[in-house]
C-alpha cells in the first residue's frame, strides 16, 4: 500500500490495536461503520477512502471520508443508512486496483 508517512503509524501494533477498540465500540453503537464495508476503498494515492459505488460517504465537499477518521470506526449516516452497505466485522478496506 502506497501511503504518506502520517498514515503508516495507523498500522503500528500499539496504534493498531487502539484504533481496533475504537472500531468495537462504535460497531456496538452504530451496528454499521464505514471500515466493514466492502465498497470503502482507499486508493494508491491520497488519503481519502470513497464508496466504489459512488455514494457519499462524508459531508465534506468530495463526499469521501479521511482515512483516520474511518479506521478509527467514525462513521457518517451515509453509510448507516445506505441500501447498498455490504460489509462484516474484521474487514480491512481494499486498495483501488
Amino acid at each position: 500500500m502506497n501511503m504518506n508517512r502520517k498514515h503508516e503509524s495507523l498500522f503500528e501494533d500499539f496504534r493498531a490495536a487502539e484504533l481496533e477498540e475504537k472500531r468495537e465500540r462504535n460497531r456496538e453503537r452504530s451496528g454499521r461503520i464505514t471500515y466493514d464495508c466492502y465498497h470503502a476503498l482507499f486508493p494508491q494515492v491520497g488519503d481519502r477512502v470513497k464508496c466504489k459505488l459512488g455514494h457519499k460517504i462524508s459531508r465534506t465537499r468530495d463526499g469521501n471520508a479521511g482515512l483516520s477518521s474511518v479506521m478509527s470506526g467514525r462513521t457518517s449516516g451515509f453509510c448507516r443508512r445506505c441500501p447498498d452497505f455490504n460489509g462484516d466485522e474484521n474487514l480491512c478496506l481494499k486498495q483501488l486496483p
